[in-house]
């Protein structure tokens, strides 16, 4: 009965420590400055979010969302993904998207208003929106398109995308 006591304890503390775990600690730079995690993220990596690539991405929502912080470019973006970059000219930081069928906000992934420059990539039809849950005004991303640029008037506006179950709708 005390083995049984002392695994059961082992067993609750081993599952506290999962669970009430702090932020995944970010190593320091070799010269002293942040890392791109850390200058994304200097509250940490929000919940749901997990480092990869030796610290120069973030995979979210089980790898089915991830923000590549280093610069990326037009021939990054992977077949069967949607991708949408920080500066014009597919330059800059790049956040995918591989997850259908609902309003997946930007700010859930240090994304909001940030956007210059997209590729879709997918089989399915995309919208962007000025507001989270896609409020405000839309934009369409049709299957197999991109936008070097999104415009004056909707540079660093999008808050929200969802990629459809579908295409045509463009």
């Amino acid at each position: 009965m005390l083995h049984l006591r002392k695994n059961m304890i082992a067993v609750a503390a081993l599952v506290a420590s999962v669970v009430i775990a702090p932020p995944v600690a970010i190593a320091a730079t070799g010269s002293g400055g942040a890392t791109a995690v850390e200058q994304a993220f200097p509250n940490g990596v929000p919940a749901g979010g997990t480092v990869i690539d030796n610290g120069t991405a973030v995979s979210f929502d089980g790898g089915s969302v991830i923000l590549n912080l280093t610069p990326q470019a037009y021939t990054d973006c992977p077949a069967g993904w949607l991708c949408l970059w920080h500066d014009e000219g597919y330059l800059g930081r790049m956040l995918e998207f591989q997850s259908v069928g609902y309003w997946q906000n930007l700010t859930d992934y240090g994304f909001n208003d940030q956007m210059s420059s997209w590729r879709n990539r997918t089989s399915h039809d995309a919208e962007w929106s000025y507001d989270i849950n896609g409020g405000g005004t839309t934009r369409c991303m049709a299957s197999g398109a991109s936008a070097k640029y999104v415009g004056d008037g909707d540079n660093d506006q999008a808050s929200a995308i969802k990629i459809f179950n579908t295409n045509g709708l463009c």
